[in-house]
């Protein structure tokens, strides 16, 4: 498969399981203001206004599922270009890919969790929203901070392609 094909693949998969993410974000956020508002003596007017509990639970957890499917197959998709391009190794010492498997490891132990009835509700919801916001430092770090590598002197990153292009991006 070609390197843009690949890179294409790769930053798509991640984008729909950040989406999918956010989705499972906002539905625990809302399932922890539901859950609030019904423990409450006192519910306010946003208690009639939101799904059930019931209902906030299945969408978290279908996009949470969704999201970290997605997820883990974007940085299989980014492992399998690296190891295809010789460059593993240097992508396993990378800050921004170990971010995102611990990310993508911490959302597979809330499902596994969630799978196994140890706990629900509120502490599931919770570590969602936690984790999410994992996900977006991960993202920020990986747009706003490049690797660098020191080859002659000077800080360069360069990514080749299947037809012997490459680019270089300076620091």
């Amino acid at each position: 498969m070609e390197t843009l094909t690949m890179l294409w693949l790769h930053t798509g998969l991640i984008w729909s399981a950040v989406l999918a993410m956010m989705l499972a974000a906002m539905s625990a956020g809302l399932y922890l203001v539901q859950s609030s508002q019904l423990k409450s003596k006192h519910p306010g007017k946003i208690l009639l206004t939101l799904p059930s509990l019931d209902r906030l639970d299945r969408i978290h957890i279908q996009s949470l599922t969704t999201g970290f499917v997605l997820f883990l197959a974007g940085i299989l998709s980014g492992l399998f270009w690296a190891e295809r391009k010789e460059s593993l190794n240097e992508v396993l010492k990378d800050p921004r890919a170990i971010l995102s498997l611990l990310t993508c490891a911490l959302y597979g132990v809330v499902l596994a969790f969630r799978a196994s009835a140890l706990s629900r509700g509120q502490k599931i919801a919770a570590g969602t929203v936690l984790i999410f916001f994992l996900l977006l430092a991960s993202v920020f770090i990986s747009h706003n901070i490049n690797p660098v590598i020191i080859q002659d002197g000077s800080p360069t990153r360069t990514f080749g392609d299947d037809n012997g292009a490459s680019w270089k991006f300076l620091s």
